[in-house]
């Protein structure tokens, strides 16, 4: 054994401490870093699993108007799977409070398979008087299906029953 080595092995006898204390510090650093790699892995594929289940879109366009051939023709375009059109508008939510709040009130295509919804519960829409809720707005204002849902729309009040409580892929 060489000088060196002998010299290296004395020294490490005399700080075993503290050499352990290294090890096990090396030793937790790895362990933390294989397991926040794999739940970062884990997550990831949790994220596109739940994208690839919704139809979550990979391109928006927004428009003031457009005919239904014209969102139809997108569809032949090379590598375009879905196209999906739907009417977006932002009205007042009557909460009976002094406080105005403004909703953005999404028209719902379930044939489509484009940001479909997740139902967490209640039941897909039965009529035009029915809306379904994101999750996280329904908990905020404590509202559960079958509740009525008030929106002001063109001047006008307009209540609704709440069928659903859904997640969205874009919410």
């Amino acid at each position: 054994m060489k000088s060196l080595d002998k010299r290296l092995l004395r020294m490490l006898l005399k700080t075993k401490a503290q050499f352990a204390a290294v090890v096990v510090v090396l030793a937790v650093g790895v362990m933390s870093f294989v397991t926040l790699n794999f739940s970062a892995r884990n997550l990831e594929n949790s994220v596109d699993q739940y994208y690839d289940v919704t139809g979550f879109a990979n391109i928006f366009c927004e428009v003031m108007r457009i005919p239904q051939t014209k969102i139809e023709d997108l569809t032949k375009i090379g590598g375009v799977e879905a196209v999906a059109g739907r009417v977006v508008k932002e009205v007042t939510f009557d909460n009976d409070s002094d406080k105005q709040a403004t909703v953005r009130l999404i028209s719902y295509d379930s044939t489509v398979g484009v940001n479909d919804v997740f139902i967490r519960k209640g039941q897909l829409l039965g009529g035009d008087d029915e809306i379904m809720l994101a999750k996280l707005f329904a908990e905020a204002l404590n509202i559960d299906v079958g509740d009525d849902f008030t929106v002001v729309i063109g001047g006008r009040k307009r209540t609704l029953k709440v069928s659903a409580i859904v997640s969205n892929p874009e919410y």
